[in-house]
């Protein structure tokens, strides 16, 4: 399992270390969902059917070992909003309140702003996987489609007001997916840049989308308490899932495509394969989450009751560690190998872990 250890490697802002208490989490006990998801279309890369339930776990004590040392110290901006990685870790697009965009060197933190005249209220953004295109979604729902170093390529308008809110790119790149508060996923193929039918989420406003890794999935997690996930590109509707008692704010698919979780009022678990799902962490508000792209592993932010950073292993639902934060999480991003964790924070700190390998 790797990043058992969370090791702090850079953090932007100067923040005092501290030693945090210890803290004893409990997994929650749940009733399990068995009702069998749709099994048209196939998906071949899904794992076989499981014969049980991943086991309950005792109480968990985790030891807050970890202190947040400054490494390197610098301003981004009022507020992180949105953070993705370059193929090759070398370099971080960051979307910051209210200068606009920016890239990062991790190993240095040194910042270079992109001047956008076009793009005058970046809100997201997303790197295409082979890092030939960066997606820019503004406020207003227009996205923008840019070469590595800024040169525009194609401006997808919003064709009625549209507060965007995600970006995620097919594993091939051929495809972006946009979510928004208009209840609809918003599917552009590349390089022909000719919009699809949205697809309908139905439910109320998109706050996160995400492309499976295999890349015949989309999964949507939005208003009120609801997730969904299509078959792509036939475009049909798999599942929804009304999951109490919180907006599911953030989904994120875990490496193999089977599993997929979602954080607000705890962390749920969906397994495709065999339509079960599992919770944990409930009580506590969780406002950002990442999966690793090569582990069973996800990292989870908070608000309430503190600001703090988990780390869980999904499927026994052991908290593997627990870090204190200045400000809470607004988004949480894997670095392409794994390797780095980027948290983007509400005060407009950029936190940059490593994640080393461990038997």
């Amino acid at each position: 399992m790797r990043c058992r250890n969370l090791l702090p490697l850079l953090l932007v802002i100067t923040i005092a270390a501290c030693s945090p208490p210890k803290i004893e989490t409990t997994p929650e006990g749940f009733p399990p969902t068995s009702s069998p998801l749709p099994t048209s279309p196939p998906t071949a890369s899904l794992r076989p059917t499981p014969t049980a339930l991943p086991p309950s776990h005792p109480p968990i004590t985790v030891d807050c070992a970890f202190q947040l040392e400054p490494h390197l110290s610098d301003t981004l901006g009022d507020s992180v909003l949105s953070v993705d990685w370059f193929p090759g870790d070398y370099r971080i697009a960051v979307v910051v309140a209210p200068d606009g965009l920016l890239y990062l060197d991790p190993y240095t933190l040194k910042s270079v702003p992109l001047a956008l005249p076009d793009v005058p209220r970046p809100r997201v953004v997303a790197v295409a996987p082979y890092g030939e295109f960066l997606a820019v979604g503004e406020s207003g729902g227009t996205i923008h489609i840019l070469g590595p170093n800024g040169d525009p390529v194609f401006d997808d308008p919003a064709h009625e007001p549209r507060e965007l809110t995600s970006l995620s790119w097919s594993p091939g790149g051929s495809y972006l997916a946009s979510g928004g508060k208009d209840n609809r996923i918003r599917i552009l193929p590349v390089p022909q840049f000719e919009p699809t039918a949205p697809l309908e989420f139905g439910f109320g406003p998109v706050n996160s989308v995400d492309w499976a890794p295999n890349g015949e999935l989309i999964a949507a997690g939005g208003e009120p308490m609801n997730l969904s996930v299509w078959h792509f590109p036939s475009r049909v509707h798999l599942v929804s899932l009304r999951l109490k008692p919180d907006p599911r704010n953030v989904v994120a698919w875990l490496h193999e495509s089977d599993m997929l979780a979602s954080a607000g009022m705890g962390i749920s678990v969906l397994q495709l394969s065999s339509g079960l799902t599992w919770s944990f962490g409930q009580g506590v508000y969780f406002t950002s989450l990442a999966a690793s792209p090569i582990d069973n592993l996800i990292i989870a932010g908070t608000s309430v009751p503190s600001p703090m950073l988990f780390a869980f292993e999904p499927t026994t639902r052991v908290t593997l560690a627990a870090l204190p934060l200045p400000s809470p999480a607004v988004v949480l991003k894997f670095s392409r190998s794994g390797n780095l964790l980027a948290a983007g924070l509400a005060d407009g700190t950029i936190i940059l872990w490593q994640c080393p390998e461990h038997p």
